[in-house]
């Protein structure tokens, strides 16, 4: 009673060691960071295309604005016709008109590095973004 016994190896797909990504582990990656991105990015757009005097709207600007209060008022203009108390500090309403605010959700997660000696490293938390970047929002010409 000869038989053939056949050894098949399973496929070790997700097998890898720790330090060594796989193609389909690299690919998933790269779906969640996007997705990621696009979600952190779709508050502030649709708070700059929204009608900011709702309640709701309003609360959330008003929490973005005391934060922008606490953490970077000592140095830039809040408001919309404020100057800086730091001459260097451009005022907000600058830089949300120079800046996409999709595109400073992730310095703001990061921490934000300038050039600028006197500027803090600072690192907002993600609901803290959201209500920062709607504040901003609010300062541009169309709110």
């Amino acid at each position: 009673m000869g038989g053939v016994l056949i050894l098949v190896e399973a496929p070790r797909r997700f097998a890898a060691p720790c330090n060594i990504e796989t193609p389909e582990a690299a690919v998933l990656r790269k779906i969640i960071i996007a997705i990621t991105v696009i979600w952190m990015a779709s508050v502030p757009a649709w708070a700059q295309d929204s009608d900011l005097n709702g309640p709701s709207m309003a609360a959330i600007v008003a929490i973005g604005e005391s934060l922008a209060e606490e953490r970077c008022g000592r140095c830039h203009a809040l408001g919309l016709d404020d100057a800086s108390p730091h001459t260097d500090a451009p005022p907000f309403r600058v830089v949300a008109k120079r800046y996409r605010l999709e595109d400073l959700a992730e310095s703001l997660a990061e921490g934000i590095l300038t050039g600028h000696p006197d500027m803090p490293v600072l690192v907002f938390k993600e609901d803290e973004i959201d209500s920062f970047l709607t504040y901003l929002g609010s300062l541009l010409p169309n709110n």
